[in-house]
């Protein structure tokens, strides 16, 4: 789960507009992610493939009908993102159950977290605790400071500090309106996959790296993540993008909200789905 943070809900993961109202436009298209766990050993050469580090996570993320749908392949969760109604609807197929929470409610969370997390560096430094490096970690999800470095020629986008790098491969953006859509999306989604996981580190880090990509008017195509993260995290994710969708996306899509509005499947309170993902994962 705490690899989805960095990447996938950008990615992306995951990710949006801070005090932006985020209507999408009604614009079909879709995003395949693989992340690679860099810090692992390349798998052994096979018949017509190349050697490539392991792959840790998968999703697919579509953009239909005003809305955004980003299917997690390890689980089949589904993140519904609707931000005409400032929200998301999170289904869980495998358990019959989806969940809802407002925007409102992610920035409530996002903000009491940053405040806990802020009184604990306090407490941590008037008690001369010797946690020099998680407290700077912590510090620096508060308050994220980069060196920015863009090659235009290459369209790479480099941020750097002490505790996380981001490398990132771009294109520019075709359509202005799908590229604020993508990136709106990746922010609410950061902050939704810090909620849904207790341990996850703060948005902070993936929000500026997204409004870096924003006002540059660019899509990722492929980013790198190092972190100075218990043992040290590397991670790459790679993102496919198709400007449009064919028959079985719909098809998909189209199931998804059939599922959701089964009289099957349960609406619980938020609280009561996050035990459940928090049970299942451990």
């Amino acid at each position: 789960m705490l690899l989805r943070i960095f990447l996938l809900r950008t990615l992306v993961v995951l990710v949006a507009c801070h005090g932006v109202s985020g209507k999408l436009v009604a614009q079909d298209f879709k995003v395949y992610t693989p992340v690679f766990n860099m810090a692992a050993p390349e798998t052994p050469p096979r018949a017509g493939k190349r050697p490539q580090h392991p792959i840790i996570a998968r999703s697919s993320l579509y953009f239909h009908a005003n809305k955004a749908y980003d299917h997690i392949e390890a689980t089949g969760e589904v993140q519904i993102y609707e931000p005409n109604a400032q929200r998301f609807t999170i289904l869980y197929p495998a358990r019959d159950m989806a969940t809802t929470l407002t925007f409102d409610e992610l920035d409530r969370m996002v903000r009491e977290a940053e405040i806990k997390a802020h009184k604990r560096v306090l407490r941590s430094k008037e008690e001369h605790q010797d946690q020099s490096s998680r407290i700077g970690m912590i510090e620096f999800q508060l308050q994220p400071t980069f060196k920015e470095r863009f090659d235009r020629q290459t369209t790479e986008l480099d941020l750097s500090s002490a505790f996380m790098s981001y490398q990132v491969q771009c294109v520019v953006a075709e359509s202005p309106e799908r590229m604020k859509a993508y990136l709106t999306y990746c922010d609410w989604a950061a902050r939704l996959n810090f909620v849904l996981d207790p341990q996850a580190p703060l948005p902070g880090p993936r929000l500026t790296l997204n409004e870096s990509l924003r006002k540059r008017g660019l899509m990722p195509v492929g980013v790198s993540l190092q972190a100075s993260i218990g043992s040290g995290l590397r991670l790459r994710a790679e993102h496919t993008i198709d400007w449009k969708l064919d028959p079985h996306d719909r098809d998909r899509i189209h199931q998804w909200q059939t599922k959701l509005e089964s009289k099957e499947t349960r609406q619980v309170s938020f609280r009561q789905f996050q035990e459940v993902l928090v049970a299942e994962r451990k």
